[in-house]
């Protein structure tokens, strides 16, 4: 084999490896980003799930402060209520008296 035969002959095998590589730094790129939309999904899955939990905790919350406040409005017009009846039946006994 002459000098020029070498060098052709390792300039290919040079070539081959160059390509070699470049079809494994493809792969490996790839597979990353397989690796990462696949994380990137179970992200989101988490996010939702998380989600999903807040706000049936928030709607819970927002349930029992609806309920208080229910319950702390019927208190004060069954107060007022009770003050109106009250004071009916004083006129009511007044204009009686009056009459």
């Amino acid at each position: 084999m002459t000098v020029i035969e070498e060098v052709l002959a390792a300039e290919k095998l040079s070539e081959e490896k160059i390509l070699k590589a470049k079809e494994e730094a493809v792969a490996a790129v790839l597979e990353a980003k397989k690796d990462q939309n696949s994380t990137i999904d179970a992200k989101k899955a988490d996010l939702a799930e998380k989600e999903a939990e807040e706000i049936q905790s928030h709607k819970k919350h927002l349930e029992t402060v609806i309920g208080n406040i229910a319950k702390d409005t019927n208190s004060q017009v069954s107060v007022i209520e009770n003050k109106f009846d009250a004071k009916k039946a004083e006129v009511s006994e007044m204009i009686k008296r009056s009459l």
